[in-house]
């Protein structure tokens, strides 16, 4: 029996085969997420003396709990104490929004941040839009501890946006502190 074309493909979505413009968006923006954390990584494993991964599934992964893979970053550094979060999204939109805008999408990366900050580790949001610098969000009692123990170099950008219970300053910043004062300085957090 031989089937006509029509009869095989009845029930078959039409979209079923074609690419739509939407997927197309969403692969553009997993692989700008992608870049991204591949970027961090370098510049943290610079930092930190020590290779970093982008984690499975980007802390998705369901060995996360066995193997500590939470965030979107991950290290086999024991003395690493953060748990990183990136994004780099124009959802941002302008960048003081979130200083008086519960609604920016800053606060909802916080958020995803802290709930899946295992436990023992310091939550650490990294986030940038096109064409901007790297920002990192802290709760403002580390930031507080790390900056009562470092110089400002002149060269060095050296800004504290405090907003509620956190604060944002650049990524140059934080990578300019030795991670031998991190660890000390966060010896008991």
């Amino acid at each position: 029996m031989k089937l006509d074309s029509l009869s095989f493909i009845e029930g078959v979505p039409d979209h079923i085969g074609t690419r739509s413009s939407r997927s197309k968006s969403g692969k553009k923006a997993k692989n700008k997420g992608s870049s991204f954390e591949r970027k961090i990584a370098k510049i943290m494993g610079d930092w930190w003396d020590s290779k970093f991964y982008r984690t499975p599934m980007s802390g998705g992964s369901q060995l996360r709990h066995d193997y500590n893979l939470a965030g979107d970053l991950s290290t086999p550094a024991e003395d690493f104490p953060f748990h990183i979060e990136c994004k780099n999204q124009e959802a941002l939109g302008k960048f003081h929004g979130f200083l008086y805008s519960k609604k920016s999408a800053v606060w909802k990366w916080w958020d995803q941040c802290v709930s899946e900050c295992p436990d023992g580790q310091i939550p650490m949001l990294i986030f940038t839009k096109n064409h901007a610098p790297n920002f990192v969000m802290l709760p403002q009692n580390v930031w507080d501890k790390l900056s009562s123990s470092i110089t400002v170099d002149v060269d060095t950008p050296s800004f504290v946006i405090r907003v509620d219970s956190v604060a944002v300053v650049a990524l140059e910043t934080v990578t300019g502190i030795n991670k031998d004062i991190i660890c000390k300085c966060l010896d008991r957090y």
